[in-house]
């Protein structure tokens, strides 16, 4: 299923036109601000009862879609632990399939960032994630804001 098909499917999207499009969990959030209206697409995708995925598998918190430059940003907002931020992430990928450029970010709002484990499960995902065509961004902290 391509992303397009799996966002005309689901039915608990918000569309709306903003200027900057921001999502808050756990005192972690992520914006994608704009100087300019842009359309966007937004799903809660860990709570989503969207067809494509199973109720139990483990999703990135949620799925952005900049309608306007044509990106689907997959965010997962974590308190500390980063490996399964790195999982849930690769999984969201994997249920939606994007078919156009797509990036994953990891905020976190607490916790160390130096895990043994992290770097070499980065490593490895990221190589999966740009196999596909996107990419994958080490994590921010607490508040973290991108440009387009």
């Amino acid at each position: 299923m391509s992303c397009r098909t799996f966002f005309d499917a689901c039915t608990q999207k918000t569309e709306v036109t903003l200027s900057n499009c921001k999502v808050t969990e756990n005192r972690a959030s992520f914006m994608i601000s704009s100087r300019n209206q842009v359309q966007f697409e937004k799903i809660k995708f860990d709570e989503c009862q969207c067809p494509i995925s199973k109720p139990l598998e483990k999703r990135c918190d949620w799925i952005i879609h900049s309608i306007s430059n044509n990106t689907l940003y997959f965010i997962e907002l974590k308190g500390a632990d980063i490996v399964k931020a790195l999982e849930q992430l690769e999984n969201s990928v994997k249920i939606v399939r994007p078919k156009k450029k797509f990036e994953c970010h990891i905020v976190k709002s607490s916790g160390a960032g130096g895990i043994p484990s992290f770097s070499t499960k980065f490593q490895v995902v990221k190589k999966k994630i740009v196999g596909l065509g996107g990419d994958i961004f080490k994590p921010h902290s607490s508040t973290h804001t991108i440009n387009i």
